[in-house]
C-alpha cells in the first residue's frame, strides 16, 4: 500500500518531498533518503526538523507549491512546533490547494490524524502505537520516504530481516557487536 501510494503521488506531478516533524519521526526517513538514495531519485526529498523561522522560509522558498508534498509526521501528532510549521506551510499556500498537499503519518486517534480527516488531507497514512519514533524505521515513518525516493521496499525490508539474523547470531562477526565495540572504543 505504501509503495502504491508512493508511486499514485509521483504520477500526478511530484517533483519535492518535504517531511516536516522532529525526533524518531524524521531521524530514520532523512538518513535512509540520504544514504541509500538511488542515483535517479525520483524527487527531491528534504526534512524540515526545525521551527527556526530562517530554516523554515529557506523551505519553503525552494518549494515549488503546485509539485510539492509535504508530509507531515508525528506520533503524537499535537506538538506546538509541529502545528506553528504547518501554519507557516499554510501561510505559503492557497488555503484551497493546501490540503490537496498534505499527507499525514500519525499514530491513529492523534489530534494530526483527526485534524488531517477534517479537513480532508490527501491521505492519512496511520503507524503503529506500540512503536516508538525511535524504532520507527521499518514502519510506514521510514518506508514512505523510502518509497518516494525510489527505493524498493521489498529489498530494503529483505535486507532488515537478514540483518536482523545476522545480528540475533551469538557469533564474533554479529555486526551488532562489531558496532557496540565501534561505539565503545
Amino acid at each position: 500500500d505504501i509503495q502504491n501510494f508512493a508511486d499514485s503521488i509521483i504520477a500526478q506531478g511530484l517533483k519535492t518531498v518535504v517531511l516536516i516533524g522532529q525526533g524518531g519521526s524524521t531521524q530514520a526517513p532523512m538518513t535512509i533518503t540520504k544514504y541509500n538514495k538511488p542515483d535517479s531519485s525520483r524527487i527531491v526529498f528534504k526534512t524540515l526538523d526545525s521551527d527556526s523561522p530562517v530554516r523554515v522560509r529557506a523551505i519553503l522558498a525552494e518549494a515549488k507549491p503546485e509539485t510539492t508534498l509535504f508530509v507531515i509526521s508525528s506520533k503524537s501528532g499535537g506538538t506546538i512546533a509541529l502545528r506553528a510549521v504547518r501554519d507557516a506551510v499554510g501561510d505559503a499556500l492557497a488555503e484551497e490547494e493546501l490540503v490537496q498537499h498534505l499527507v499525514a503519518i500519525t499514530d491513529p486517534g492523534s489530534d494530526l490524524e483527526r485534524q488531517a480527516r477534517e479537513e480532508g488531507w490527501a491521505a492519512v497514512l496511520p503507524g503503529e502505537p506500540s512503536v516508538g519514533g525511535r524504532f520507527s524505521a521499518l514502519s510506514v515513518f521510514g518506508l514512505l520516504p523510502a518509497a518516494l525516493v525510489g527505493i524498493d521496499l521489498e529489498e530494503l525490508l529483505e535486507h532488515a530481516v537478514e540483518a536482523e539474523k545476522r545480528c540475533s547470531e551469538d557469533a564474533i562477526d554479529n555486526p551488532a557487536i562489531g558496532l557496540a565495540s565501534f561505539l565503545y572504543d
